[in-house]
């Protein structure tokens, strides 16, 4: 049953947003809670890993977001079943990793805030 799925991020898009389209194409129904940063700091040692997304679900908790993404891409019929489609896909998630890992915030910026 995909009835209590629960994702708890900030209240910006991050690295939460491709869950939600993906949830959201697959129409699948989920909780979009938000955290602020004090709140994250307190449960935080209650996160698997302590990083959000988490992803909380009748099987446990998982905080992991390309796991999460992947999740939800195969929950939603995206994420494909043919494992070098499966390596294409996985080439792309691993590359926007990469982009996010060279961005403090986490956040992408915005063109405005580039031109700064």
């Amino acid at each position: 049953s995909m009835s209590n799925v629960k994702l708890t991020y900030f209240g910006f898009q991050g690295r939460a947003e491709a869950i939600r389209v993906a949830l959201r194409y697959g129409k699948i129904d989920f909780t979009d809670a938000h955290l602020t940063f004090p709140e994250f700091g307190e449960k935080k040692a209650t996160i698997p890993f302590g990083y959000l997304p988490l992803l909380e679900i009748e099987s446990g908790d998982y905080s992991q977001s390309n796991a999460i993404l992947r999740w939800a891409g195969k929950k939603s019929g995206l994420y494909p079943a043919d494992a070098d489609k499966a390596l294409a896909v996985d080439e792309i998630l691993d590359a926007v990793e990469d982009v996010y890992g060279r961005v403090p915030s986490g956040k992408l910026p915005d063109a405005k805030e580039q031109r700064e």
